[in-house]
């Protein structure tokens, strides 16, 4: 009996972190993308945490490129928050070269991304000089248009 309850106690105080879907990111922003956001927060997350946006690659998912790349793990080891957008689009591809998303809140997929980057910047009191992108296939193209996107939601 004292075994289990002691087992109990610990399974109750133990916490895992887990991918976890944020449906508010865009703060009301009327935007074309109905791309998600996913985050992975590790457990005992620092002050002023580094943020990683891991963009997927077409006919990926959020959830596939969460349990498919190291991004997970490394998070863990070295406390930094990974944001993983989910495509809207057709095939899981990003929209990597309408105007709407080569353009500064031009409201495609790259707006949306530059949202939940801003949500997580506020949300979890994050280092908006420590964000760094990375993605595969479209999601590397999308990270390729994105720096100039950031740069100016940060400094302006």
């Amino acid at each position: 009996m004292k075994l289990l309850l002691s087992l109990a106690f610990l399974g109750a105080t133990l916490t895992t972190a887990q991918l976890q879907q944020i449906n508010d990111f865009n703060s009301g922003a009327k935007i074309s993308s109905l791309a998600k956001m996913f985050v992975y927060t590790p457990t005992n997350l620092p002050p002023n945490p580094a943020i990683l946006v891991g963009v997927h690659y077409c006919s990926g998912t959020a959830n596939k490129y969460y349990n498919g790349s190291p991004y997970k793990g490394l998070a863990d080891q070295k406390k930094f928050i990974v944001i993983y957008p989910d495509s809207p689009n057709s095939g899981g591809c990003w929209d990597v070269s309408s105007k709407a998303t080569l353009k500064r809140d031009g409201g495609s997929d790259s707006n949306a991304i530059g949202n939940m980057v801003r949500y997580a910047v506020e949300k979890y009191k994050a280092d908006p000089k420590r964000v760094f992108l990375i993605g595969e296939s479209s999601g590397g193209m999308m990270a390729v248009s994105l720096p100039f996107f950031l740069l100016f939601f940060f400094c302006f």
